[in-house]
């Protein structure tokens, strides 16, 4: 029987590989020269070189060193997939239009308040650290210059309206002609198929249509969106997450296609079990003067309290210890039931109780006895939480002279996390299209004239 071997091994088998390939002991050879002698071998053989590649550059132990990524995306949703796969170390080239780039560039917030197309404060988050160059893919010469690129490239990713990359000749099927192993990654509103295929959306959009603000919002309102754009962030990751499973699970090259109304669905999968199991349909939560404290919060002096006095809380010492009110302690107050039937009694209690203390105070009082009690931050607080500060949540980012915390990645482990500034745009046209693919500067100069970079 044969036993697949352990993938911690394929990395050193294709270190020898590589080595066989490329005559044992010669250390003049370029890693130019390596890429190409890569790129003529067989397809296994290239998935086992990619990696040895990568274990030969990874001086500085980031995971992702020798994946090169060809960025195509724009907005929110791409370049956080692309920018999860930089921070692990991959080499990201963010292709963007000569006009004006990627139109994140142009969106607040802006230091001081003061528009810049350098310092989009949204741009410099979800590109940090990769390079920039710009290409007109709407010219022939455009379209060759990409497939060039493409043919040293592992995955390229991109957000564009599903007929885009067809129209443009740089389909899937396209590309792979050029590079067998690639991995392509599409992230659009609906999907590459199916009835909505070529349907427009907003964040608010793909949130309403997926099930998502169905659940947010008054019982008795309008439902509202989230406050962030969760939808755009949220597929990025399953992208950059589903990235990695095709480029590290098989040699061979595969098409990713990304539905942000699908990653929704797939978030709210408890609303959809319980439709499943037993064909409830959850909605927002009840009113707050509806008799619950369930889903409540209350005034404090600076803010508001999330106090939970059902579930698995020990009245008494919650009574004494956060509530400071031993008076409460009693058989009217002393189990889930008895606190429903006196709810509003309880609440007037705990709202006389709080109007003189400090929200933060009696959340970290009721976090000391193992009650679950939350209180709602505003963002100066986030930004200024010692939990955070002591973990180093923050970094200061270089933003065109201006130092700006931005939050470093949300997960440690022994890797280092790669650390960069935003690119300008088209920063990175001579080490590309010179270092690279062989153009003389020369060359850039007829290409920029001709409109193409």
């Amino acid at each position: 029987m044969c036993h697949p071997l352990p993938k911690v091994l394929i990395p050193r088998i294709g270190l020898i590989l590589l080595r066989l390939a490329m005559f044992v002991g010669n250390n003049d050879i370029t890693y130019q020269e390596k890429e190409q002698r890569r790129r003529s071998t067989s397809c296994y053989t290239r998935w086992l070189i990619l990696r040895a590649v990568a274990c030969e550059k990874m001086a500085d132990d980031l995971p992702l060193s020798g994946l090169k990524v060809i960025d195509l995306t724009h907005y929110i949703a791409g370049p956080y997939c692309t920018r999860l796969l930089c921070g692990l170390g991959a080499e990201v080239i963010k292709v963007e239009k000569a006009d004006g780039g990627d139109p994140a560039r142009r969106l607040g917030p802006f230091p001081g308040d003061e528009p810049h197309g350098e310092r989009s404060g949204l741009f410099t988050f979800l590109n940090s650290g990769k390079k920039s160059i710009t290409l007109n893919l709407k010219t022939k010469v455009g379209v060759e210059i990409f497939k060039k690129l493409v043919q040293l490239a592992d995955v390229v990713v991109e957000n564009f309206e599903p007929r885009v990359m067809p129209r443009l000749g740089l389909d899937y099927e396209s590309l792979t002609k050029v590079n067998p192993r690639l991995v392509m990654v599409s992230i659009s509103n609906f999907g590459q198929s199916g009835p909505y295929r070529d349907y427009r959306a907003t964040e608010m959009v793909v949130e309403a249509l997926g099930g998502y603000m169905y659940l947010l919002g008054a019982y008795d309102r309008e439902p509202v969106r989230s406050g962030i754009y969760l939808a755009q962030f949220y597929a990025g990751a399953v992208a950059a997450a589903a990235t990695l499973a095709a480029t590290y699970s098989s040699p061979e090259g595969q098409h990713l296609d990304i539905s942000i109304m699908e990653s929704v669905v797939f978030s709210v999968f408890y609303p959809l079990v319980s439709y499943a199991y037993c064909g409830a349909i959850m909605r927002r939560a009840p009113k707050v003067d509806s008799g619950e404290l369930t889903h409540t919060f209350l005034p404090t002096a600076d803010g508001l309290v999330y106090p939970m006095v059902y579930g698995y809380v020990d009245w008494g010492t919650l009574a004494r210890v956060v509530l400071e009110c031993p008076e409460v302690d009693n058989e009217k107050f002393d189990n889930p039931a008895s606190r429903t039937e006196h709810v509003e009694e309880l609440k007037e209690i705990m709202l006389s109780l709080f109007r003189d203390k400090r929200a933060e105070e009696i959340f970290h009082r009721a976090q000391a006895v193992g009650i679950p009690w939350g209180f709602v931050r505003r963002i100066d607080q986030v930004v200024n939480c010692p939990h955070l500060r002591e973990q180093r949540f923050y970094r200061a980012v270089n933003l065109h002279g201006s130092a700006v915390e931005m939050p470093r990645q949300p997960f440690y482990m022994d890797s280092p996390w790669k650390e960069g500034r935003a690119p300008g745009l088209g920063e990175h046209n001579v080490e590309i299209y010179c270092g690279c693919l062989g153009y003389s500067r020369a060359d850039l100069v007829k290409l920029r004239s001709l409109n193409v970079i």
